[in-house]
């Protein structure tokens, strides 16, 4: 057994909507209910875009919370933005029909300060346990023993 007799949590990946990519960390933070937005207010059709270890992974999780993809992107992972790659990015995007474009969270934070001719938006993500509550416990008696 690979757990050795431990309990084990399935938990997947869930959208919690997306925020403009102006909105900083910090808004989130303070009131995240008046930055992150449904995914239904985002225009359609969108561009995708992202420099993470499985572009693939994060294409076809917008398709199933309903976006329609344009264009997609992928960048290396770890990728360094420059100006004139989002200038080609959206003039591609907007060529293609994009109304807006979408990344990550973990490429927004490297976009900071770059100027870009759409909208774009970060999907915010985050865990969903199968057995929220048995884990929650869990880790409140693991709290409580220490």
């Amino acid at each position: 057994e690979v757990s050795g007799g431990r309990p084990v949590f399935v938990a997947r990946t869930a959208t919690l909507g997306v925020r403009a990519l102006a909105a900083r960390e910090s808004e989130i933070v303070a009131d995240q209910n008046s930055v992150v937005r449904p995914v239904a207010e985002t225009p359609r059709p969108v561009a995708a875009f992202c420099g993470i270890g499985n572009p693939r992974a994060f294409f076809r999780h917008l398709r199933r919370e309903g976006f329609t993809l344009a264009h997609e992107r992928a960048f290396r992972d770890h990728h360094f933005y420059t100006q004139p790659e989002i200038d080609a990015l959206c003039r591609e995007a907007g060529s293609r029909g994009a109304r807006a474009l979408v990344t990550t969270a973990k490429d927004a934070v490297k976009l900071e300060g770059l100027r870009f001719t759409l909208p774009c938006y970060v999907l915010e993500t985050g865990l969903k346990f199968d057995e929220e509550g048995a884990f929650l416990e869990l880790v409140r008696a693991a709290i409580r023993r220490a």
